[in-house]
């Protein structure tokens, strides 16, 4: 049991005696000033010696963390110098919720696994508090258009100066037209016709014809 005790020991120093050796650093985004939709970024740098490689099938995942805090997208990148890697990973994050007073979270510890060839090595970046708070306040004091409700914003009015000029030619060309018409068919040429030699007789047969008197016919002709 003794030497157990030792043999395990000895293995927990030499995993982190490895564990030392890959050295985080984080540039975290501002502590506050956060509301419901901000888009934020974090970024890690991790830097591992050589034998030391990152498991990429083992980066953080996309989704939903919390009520707070939705991971949208993480990118890597990778560059070595003098035996060392490293590794950039940027994490971007948005707030999907929005508290009814400020509140404080936190951007979890994220979690990256090293293989070394025989056992991994687990790393976890620090925790970064941040604030976020509500767009408006519970009570808004209804003065100057400060009302918790308010109307939506009418939409920006269309230019409709040339659907007027177009509709209003199109308006008096019909009325040409149509005085055109009354003047061909009621106005003097109709007094014209009217007194033609044909015109007198059409009107006089057609009496004859109302009037159903004998001879009609031949007192027409």
């Amino acid at each position: 049991m003794k030497h157990l005790a030792i043999g395990l020991g000895f293995f927990l120093w030499v995993n982190t005696g490895r564990a030392a050796d890959i050295e985080v650093s984080a540039q975290n985004p501002r502590p506050f000033g956060y509301v419901v939709g901000d888009v934020f970024e974090q970024e890690l740098i991790l830097s591992a010696k050589a034998g030391q490689t990152l498991d990429q099938k083992q980066l953080p995942k996309l989704g939903r963390l919390n009520a707070w805090l939705e991971l949208r997208a993480l990118t890597l990148d990778e560059s070595s110098r003098g035996g060392t890697t490293r590794y950039r990973v940027k994490l971007l994050f948005q707030l999907p919720n929005a508290p009814l007073a400020v509140r404080v979270i936190e951007l979890p510890a994220q979690r990256f696994v090293f293989n070394t060839g025989n056992r991994p090595i687990e790393i976890k970046s620090t925790e970064w508090p941040i604030t976020i708070g509500p767009i408006t306040p519970d009570e808004v004091l209804a003065r100057d258009g400060l009302d918790a409700m308010r109307a939506d914003a009418p939409p920006r009015p269309i230019d409709t100066t040339g659907v007027k000029q177009r509709l209003a030619g199109y308006g008096v060309g019909l009325l040409g037209l149509l005085l055109y018409w009354c003047y061909r068919y009621f106005g003097i040429p109709y007094l014209h016709r009217q007194r033609r030699p044909f015109t007198q007789a059409y009107r006089e047969v057609d009496k004859l014809a109302r009037g159903a008197q004998i001879n009609a016919y031949q007192r027409a002709l």
